[in-house]
């Protein structure tokens, strides 16, 4: 609600969401419709009267009335946003997220309102991009709300216009630029349009492009051969990039999920020995770092928010960055099973070590392969694709020869149940390693002659 000191109300916003366990009730809606026309008659000072104002506003009302009917009256158009705007306010809707654009009363100050499923959006609340949830409308809103700062963005997108000055003077400010009939933008009266989609995705890729550069810059230890290896081939991944990452990653594969099982197999195969005192000490502090090296892993989640964000760059594959994440879980797992049956059938200290530190190597085969002109090089394509978007996409999507295969779109984030997973894997490994410490400490009491040698 924008209210100049000791002025009436000039403007409000709300927002209103659907519930699809709720049936729309065109009675009450009504009953809302007729409080609001009467608010906006007082807000105009009664200048016009109560039939016209409702007459000014029986467009928006038809088109709430369509949109939030149950099903939607125009099936056809479920796919397609809204735009719509005016000298004073322009507003873009699309998916869950909507966008508005409006000029504050009695100055020229630009104001942006974002809501995200119904919910006013606050950007700033997430201080780094590690703060962000891992969630689909989460990711986007953070990259849309980063995107729509840019106002030369918006201006290129032909939503903004250069601030008109006296003289010859040439201005560097920005402007709303009317939503009229003469511009490319006019959708008509609250109509549903390609273009508002259009311009919600090209805000997201923005804002996702320049998450990136803080991605490869901040989560550099996030990174893995099985992200690199998920990209497509592109020009900034070529053939003989793509089949040495893809030759790369499956070799990692190999020797994370395969060695420790053959590991584990030929230790359990040997003949058990005598167990010293040392050897005995040995294994319970191992085991015991095995499980404190475990617990401190559970605050990080850069490998998962890398994966998560890369979800939704159009170069990347998903299925290719959800199979990493699975070989990682996995590789974990076999590898707290391979260290606890390695520790307790090794005889000695030497060999309680090497095991030990061996398999918790492997854990990081997959880090070490990846290297920082690998990194350099996604960080530049990075950046070339937002000048690209600013320079040239952000003024073609309004063409009419615009064809939307050159868009992609906003897809869903498929590795939420894979990043959910990770914790409970790690909790699961606690959990063995917690019975491994256990079985250790007691073992003198459970073989046939009960003591050391």
């Amino acid at each position: 609600i924008c209210a100049p000191q000791n002025k009436p109300v000039a403007r409000y916003g709300f927002t209103l969401t659907s519930d699809d366990s709720i049936d729309f009730n065109e009675k009450e809606f009504l009953r809302f419709w007729d409080w609001l026309v009467n608010i906006k008659h007082i807000m105009a000072q009664k200048r016009l009267t109560v039939d016209v104002v409702a007459d000014k506003m029986t467009p928006l009302r038809n088109f709430l009335i369509n949109s939030f009917s149950n099903p939607p009256q125009d099936q056809s158009k479920l796919n397609e946003g809204w735009l719509y705007g005016t000298r004073y306010h322009i507003s873009l809707t699309y998916d869950v997220f909507s966008l508005l654009l409006y000029r504050m009363p009695g100055s020229d100050e630009l104001k942006i309102t974002f809501f995200v499923d119904g919910q006013q959006y606050d950007a700033s609340k997430f201080q780094r991009l590690e703060d962000v949830p891992l969630r689909r409308n989460d990711i986007l809103a953070y990259a849309i709300a980063s995107a729509a700062q840019d106002k030369d963005l918006l201006y290129q997108m032909g939503l903004f216009r250069v601030a008109k000055v006296d003289g010859d003077e040439i201005s560097t400010e920005r402007e709303l630029q009317p939503l009229t009939k003469s511009g490319h933008l006019f959708p008509g009266n609250y109509q549903s349009t390609p273009l508002a989609r259009r311009a919600m995705v090209i805000l997201a890729l923005c804002g996702l492009r320049k998450a990136g550069s803080t991605i490869l810059t901040e989560d550099r230890l996030g990174w893995d051969i099985y992200s690199l290896a998920a990209q497509k081939r592109t020009e900034n991944n070529p053939l003989s990039a793509y089949v040495l990452l893809t030759c790369a990653s499956i070799v990692c594969m190999v020797v994370q999920v395969l060695v420790p099982i053959l590991l584990c197999y030929r230790a359990i195969g040997e003949e058990d020995g005598d167990l010293t005192w040392d050897t005995y000490c040995a294994r319970i502090f191992f085991l015991l770092y095995a499980a404190f090296a475990e617990i401190s892993t559970w605050g990080l989640d850069t490998e998962d928010r890398v994966v998560a964000w890369l979800c939704f760059f159009p170069e990347f594959g998903i299925k290719r960055l959800v199979l990493g994440r699975i070989v990682n879980q996995l590789s974990k797992l076999i590898t707290t099973v391979a260290t606890i049956g390695l520790i307790v059938n090794s005889y000695s200290v030497f060999d309680v070590t090497l095991n030990s530190l061996a398999l918790y190597y492997i854990l990081n085969v997959d880090d070490d392969l990846v290297s920082d002109s690998a990194l350099e090089g996604i960080r530049s394509f990075q950046e070339e694709q937002y000048i690209t978007i600013k320079a040239k996409l952000a003024l073609e999507y309004r063409e009419p020869w615009f064809e939307d295969e050159h868009l992609p779109g906003i897809t869903e984030l498929p590795a939420r149940y894979f990043l959910l997973a990770s914790k409970r894997i790690g909790h699961f490994s606690l959990l063995m390693l917690c019975g491994a410490i256990i079985f250790a400490i007691f073992v003198p009491w459970f073989v046939s002659d009960g003591g050391f040698d």
